[in-house]
């Protein structure tokens, strides 16, 4: 038995019964308590890079009027890409830029995107 959040666990993953296991476990693994904090180290540097790739969209904040880049929100093993641009045609070129790009740092680190998890949303405003 091992106790968790949830009462009492009967099933285990590692130890003795790594030698059962097909390929051993590798990566952060599901459910281990650093992986948002892996996760943050690892999607700093890839939005990192995507900056300097010139990706992103441009903000103005309202009270300092300063200007800042937004590539997009992380959090654990998901992630929000955004881009903006002056028509469809524009924005969806560049967020393929930028999933391409994503998915190229990413598999870097052994990552790969889910397709059957990932999907988009082109909005369109009219005034």
């Amino acid at each position: 038995m091992h106790p968790t959040a949830f009462g009492d666990s009967k099933g285990t993953y590692g130890g003795d019964d790594i030698g059962n296991w097909e390929h051993e476990p590798h990566g952060i693994i599901q459910g281990n308590a650093s992986g948002p904090h892996i996760w943050t180290v690892v999607s700093l540097v890839v939005f990192n890079i995507l900056r300097h790739k010139g990706h992103g969209s441009q903000f103005c904040t309202a009270l300092s009027k300063e200007m800042f880049v937004l590539i997009g929100f992380s959090y654990v093993d998901d992630c929000d890409l955004i881009q903006t641009g002056q028509d469809a045609v524009e924005v969806m070129t560049s967020m393929q830029q930028v999933v391409d790009s994503w998915t190229d740092q990413v598999e870097v680190t052994g990552g790969a995107l889910e397709r059957s998890k990932s999907w988009y949303y082109l909005v369109d405003y009219k005034t």
